[in-house]
């Protein structure tokens, strides 16, 4: 439907006349001197327009694919372990490992501190295998 201009005078005078176009679906352009100011549309048409889809569609509309979040975690995880042991080939892994880790040797507690669980102390081995 076509747009209808109408000065700001006469919508000022006929208002009832002209929101009951509006709601009927013309969409009203508001003049001041000849030139465009301002448009009305219906509330309905302008939902319809500017709406977001409803939370079904979005849902609907995503699709997952691949391995399993966690399952990716543990796996980088592991390869970072696996990367940090091999780094400290020639030297004392566990030492390594567990600078890597953050965590330290806790002489007076046996235990291992740190960002990790504490954890019962193993024998450090004088030399890597």
């Amino acid at each position: 439907m076509p747009e209808t201009r109408v000065p700001v005078e006469e919508l000022q005078s006929r208002l009832g006349d002209w929101l009951r176009r509006v709601e009927e679906g013309e969409p009203i352009v508001i003049t001041r001197k000849g030139r465009d100011v301002a448009q009305i549309k219906a509330v309905k048409e302008v939902a319809r327009e500017d709406s977001l889809p409803s939370l079904e569609e979005s849902r609907a509309s995503v699709t997952l694919s691949g391995e399993d979040l966690s399952e990716t975690v543990r796996q980088q995880r592991w390869e970072h372990r696996d990367r940090v042991l091999s780094e400290c080939a020639g030297s004392i892994a566990t030492e390594c490992f567990q600078s890597a880790l953050g965590t330290q040797r806790n002489p007076a507690a046996g235990v291992l501190t740190g960002r990790r669980r504490t954890a019962p102390a193993q024998p450090v081995p004088d030399q890597c295998c």
